[in-house]
């Protein structure tokens, strides 16, 4: 997952849309549900 242009979380997809840890990761997740 890239932010700004630098990647900020990563790992398996159905983990990180499970479980994501980066506030900005989460921001995304939540306007795409």
């Amino acid at each position: 997952m890239k932010g700004k242009g630098k990647i900020v979380e990563k790992g398996m997809a159905d983990q990180i849309f499970n479980e994501p840890k980066n506030d900005y990761t989460k921001e995304l997740i939540k306007a795409s549900i």
